[in-house]
C-alpha cells in the first residue's frame, strides 16, 4: 500500500474513531439525564442544611446541667451555622417525655435531642416493662458526647453522715427505711442508689421528683425536707453549696 493510501485510511479510521467517541459520550449523557430524571425532587434539588430554625429538645427542666449544657452547644451552633438554634424544655417522665417529641419528629436533622445518661437508663427499663413509646435503637441516631458530667451523693444535715461510709453505717441503724429521690424510676440516679441498696442491704425507699435542677429544693420544700434523707443526681453547684445538704 502507497504512502498516500495508508495515509488516507488513517485519516478516516480517525474520523470514524471520533464519531463513535461522540455518539458514546452522547449516549452516556443522554442516561445520565434520564437516570436524573427518574431521582425524586428531593434529591435533585438537595437544600443547603440548615435553611430554619434548629430545635434542641431538652428532657428536663430548665436551669438543670442538661439544660445548661445544651444552651452553651446552641450557642456555637448558630455562630458556625449562620442559624438560629432554640432550645426547648420539655420535662417529666424522667426524661421520656421529651426524647419521645424527638423520635416522633420528622428525620430532617432540624429537631435534635440533648439528653443525658438517664436516657439509655429510662428507656431501657420501659423498654424492658413495654412501656417505652420509643425505641433507642431505631428511633435515634447518636450524634457525639457532649459532656462527661460527675455524680454526687447529698444527704440531709438531719442524718448524722460525714462520708459514705458513714451513711451506710447510719442506714443499716435505722428501723425504718431511709427516703432517696432522684428524676425518676429508671434513672441513673434511681439505679446508682438502687445498687447501693442491694450491696450493702440497706434499707431504701425511692421518691421521684419530676424537678430534680439548680434551685429546687426552694421550689419543692419537701425534696429539702429531713424524710428525704439523701438524693443522687448530676452535679451543679448551687446544692453543694447550700447549707440545706451536704
Amino acid at each position: 500500500m502507497g504512502k498516500d493510501k495508508a495515509k488516507s485510511a488513517w485519516s478516516a479510521h480517525q474520523r470514524s474513531w471520533r464519531l463513535a467517541k461522540t455518539r458514546r459520550e452522547l449516549i452516556s449523557v443522554t442516561a445520565l439525564a434520564g437516570a436524573m430524571a427518574l431521582l425524586p425532587t428531593s434529591v435533585r434539588s438537595q437544600e443547603r442544611f440548615p435553611t430554619r430554625n434548629i430545635r434542641i429538645i431538652v428532657p428536663f427542666p430548665a436551669g438543670a446541667t442538661t439544660d445548661m449544657l445544651a444552651r452553651l452547644f446552641a450557642q456555637r451552633m448558630s455562630e458556625g451555622l449562620g442559624q438560629s438554634v432554640v432550645v426547648e424544655n420539655v420535662g417529666g417522665a424522667g426524661g421520656s417525655l421529651g426524647a419521645d417529641q424527638v423520635a416522633k419528629a420528622a428525620p430532617d436533622g432540624y429537631t435534635l435531642l440533648f439528653h443525658n445518661i438517664t436516657f439509655t437508663t429510662t428507656t431501657s427499663s420501659l423498654q424492658s416493662a413495654g412501656r417505652s413509646p420509643h425505641d433507642i435503637e431505631q428511633d435515634f441516631m447518636p450524634i457525639a458526647v457532649g459532656a462527661y458530667v460527675p455524680l454526687l451523693l447529698l444527704s440531709h444535715p438531719s442524718v448524722p453522715a460525714r462520708d459514705l461510709k458513714e451513711f451506710v453505717d447510719y442506714a443499716k441503724q435505722t428501723k425504718e427505711p431511709l427516703f432517696y429521690g432522684s428524676t425518676g424510676p429508671g434513672s441513673v440516679m434511681n439505679l446508682m442508689s438502687e445498687v447501693l441498696k442491694r450491696d450493702t442491704g440497706i434499707k431504701l425507699d425511692h421518691v421521684p421528683f419530676r424537678r430534680c435542677s439548680v434551685g429546687a429544693g426552694d421550689a419543692v420544700p419537701e425534696y429539702n425536707s429531713a424524710a428525704t434523707s439523701f438524693r443522687a443526681r448530676c452535679s451543679t453547684c448551687a446544692p453543694v453549696r447550700s447549707p440545706r445538704w451536704r
